[in-house]
C-alpha cells in the first residue's frame, strides 16, 4: 500500500523537473538581463551548471520522499474505520 503513494510522489516529482529546471534556468536568464541593465555589470553570464540540477533534484526527491512517508506512516497508523 505504502509502495503505492512513494510511486504516485515519484511520479509528480518526475512531472515537475523538466518544467522547473526550464522555467527557473528562464527566469534567471530574464534577471540577470535585468541586473546588467540597472546596475551596469561589465558583464553577467548565466550558465546552467549539472552539478547544481543534481543537487537541487536531490533535494527535492528527499523532501518529497520524506513527505510521503511522513504522510503514509500516520495515515497507517489511524485505527480502522468500523
Amino acid at each position: 500500500m505504502a509502495a503505492h503513494y512513494g510511486m504516485l510522489s515519484g511520479l509528480i516529482l518526475v512531472a515537475g523537473l523538466g518544467p522547473g529546471v526550464l522555467l527557473g534556468a528562464w527566469a534567471v536568464e530574464a534577471m540577470a538581463e535585468v541586473y546588467t541593465e540597472y546596475y551596469r555589470f561589465p558583464e553577467l553570464s548565466f550558465r546552467l551548471q549539472p552539478l547544481v540540477v543534481v543537487l537541487a533534484v536531490l533535494v527535492t526527491a528527499a523532501a518529497a520522499a520524506l513527505g510521503t512517508f511522513r504522510a503514509v506512516g500516520h495515515a497507517v497508523r489511524l485505527p480502522p474505520a468500523e
